[in-house]
């Protein structure tokens, strides 16, 4: 078995939910309701509740709110989207800064179920 890859972006935490908290900046995570991942979504809206932040959550960015910092979670064809380096080995993450359409977001990317899980937690 061969060790997961994480590649995380210089910036990528600065634009992620630790900075969202000092600004109190409601965020968005865009993920997809039926992605098995979605446990690590709601691990990660729990603690940006709990620290005060506003938090929603939709399937597709063009549904998050304006004004909103915008965590945009999926596999690789978001990677592809977002022009974010994936690696293929299994349980692989990035996450990195990235725009996505008119928004700019923290992409959260796992190359499997379990790499977006981990990608989601390390947030």
């Amino acid at each position: 078995m061969r060790a997961a890859t994480v590649v995380i972006l210089a910036g990528a935490l600065a634009a992620a939910p630790a900075a969202l908290a000092q600004s109190r900046q409601p965020v968005a995570i865009v993920i997809d309701p039926a992605d098995p991942a979605v446990w690590a979504a709601d691990h990660l809206a729990a603690a940006l509740t709990a620290s005060g932040i506003r938090v929603s959550r939709c399937a597709d960015i063009s549904l998050a709110p304006a004004g909103s910092g915008v965590i945009a979670a999926g596999g690789p064809e978001l990677a592809r989207q977002a022009g974010v380096r994936l690696p293929s080995s299994p349980e692989s993450l990035a996450i990195a800064p990235a725009r996505l359409g008119d928004r700019s977001v923290t992409a959260a990317c796992g190359s499997d179920r379990r790499g977006l899980a981990y990608a989601l937690l390390e947030l």
